[in-house]
């Protein structure tokens, strides 16, 4: 796998995941927000996937990517199926979705930050096994 392989896995599994939650949440009357769960599953994933298989950096990247796919191209597909939500999607102007993107990316990264650890020691740990063993 190279790097923007992961990339690519990363931004496509968060639109996937959004347009499925927003399909659920529609169709099952469920509210979108309590899918945030998974969102977060990805950004740490994400992170620790990157780390342990190329660089912590390379982790937290790619939690940073997940959220900023989520709150561009993921709000997009989630608005275009219209989850079932107690607020509404109305015409956010720029500096309120500037702020909200922010939020969005500073989480994932956060979130991202502990799965990049997390991935760093699972890292130097095997390499640390497979090295004793030879």
């Amino acid at each position: 796998m190279r790097k923007n392989d992961l990339f690519m896995l990363v931004g496509g599994s968060v639109v996937l995941f959004d347009a499925l939650a927003s399909f659920l949440s529609k169709t099952l009357a469920l509210e979108y927000t309590e899918f945030a769960v998974g969102s977060m599953l990805i950004y740490f994933l994400s992170g620790g996937w990157g780390a342990w298989r190329f660089s912590f950096l390379t982790g937290l990247a790619a939690s940073l990517f997940a959220g900023l796919i989520d709150a561009t191209l993921g709000l997009l597909v989630s608005r275009l199926i219209g989850p079932f939500t107690a607020f509404s999607f109305e015409f956010v102007p720029f500096d309120k979705y500037f702020f909200m993107v922010a939020a969005v990316v500073l989480g994932s990264t956060g979130v991202g930050l502990a799965g990049a650890v997390l991935g760093t020691l699972i890292r130097h740990l095997t390499h640390k096994g497979t090295a004793a063993k030879e």
